[in-house]
């Protein structure tokens, strides 16, 4: 998985079969997810980790190594 801000990174993801959560401001959701990041965020919590890795898992994909706590 891939926390990318740019549209250019948004974009390459899945050309690197990443999954991508798109991070920026909220006015800018509507544009990362034209650029192919449907899942978005505006802030990263503390357990931000555990936080992206819900996002897979809320998609039935397993985390990365490493990414489990």
């Amino acid at each position: 998985m891939v926390v990318e801000g740019l549209l250019a990174g948004v974009s390459a993801a899945p050309t690197a079969g990443m999954e991508c959560v798109g991070f920026a401001p909220s006015p800018w959701f509507t544009e990362l997810t034209r650029a192919g990041a449907p899942d978005r965020v505006r802030e990263l919590p503390p357990d931000a980790t555990g936080h992206l890795s819900g996002f897979l898992t809320a998609g039935g994909r397993k985390p990365a190594a490493g990414a489990e706590k």
